[in-house]
């Protein structure tokens, strides 16, 4: 399946930037420290070095 003209199957990374993820229900959150909640998302969204990030913004 090509999304915005790529190849879903080989360009994940390419194509996860352009588009949105909107979940229907989020209950993974209510069980996430505010630390764990970020590093899931940073991850989801291709953050480099999602820890370090992470980090920095919670020490601050």
């Amino acid at each position: 399946m090509a999304i915005f003209g790529q190849d879903s199957a080989r360009e994940r990374q390419a194509i996860k930037p352009v588009i949105a993820l909107v979940a229907q229900d989020n209950n993974l959150e209510r069980e996430f420290t505010v630390q764990e909640a970020l590093l899931t998302y940073a991850r989801l969204y291709g953050i480099i070095k999602p820890r370090q990030r992470v980090a920095a913004i919670v020490n601050e």
